[in-house]
């Protein structure tokens, strides 16, 4: 049976699902806040060990929204996923 519902007026989301749900894109969030600040100060490492971190955080959020079945939530990372990643292979290839 497929049932149309929002993200937030899931019946069958538990506390654990709810948490994941906002965890994710605040983290993500975050981790893009803090690469920006180590970009502006050229902190390298830092930028490159966030950049890493974020793309593995939203790989790893693909799989959590797909494993939820939560459609628009997933096409909607991996569309940004897509974009990261031509644009760090754009930028590697300016380096």
């Amino acid at each position: 049976m497929i049932r149309m519902v929002s993200l937030f007026s899931n019946p069958d989301a538990n506390a654990l699902t709810w948490t994941i749900y906002f965890i994710f894109p605040i983290l993500m969030a975050i981790m893009g806040i803090v690469q920006l600040i180590a970009s502006y100060f050229s902190y390298e490492k830092g930028t490159r060990i966030m950049r890493n971190c974020s793309v593995f955080l939203q790989a790893f959020s693909i799989i959590v929204f797909t494993a939820t079945r939560q459609p628009y939530a997933t096409v909607l990372l991996f569309l940004f996923f897509m974009i990261k990643v031509i644009l760090l292979i754009k930028s590697s290839k300016l380096n």
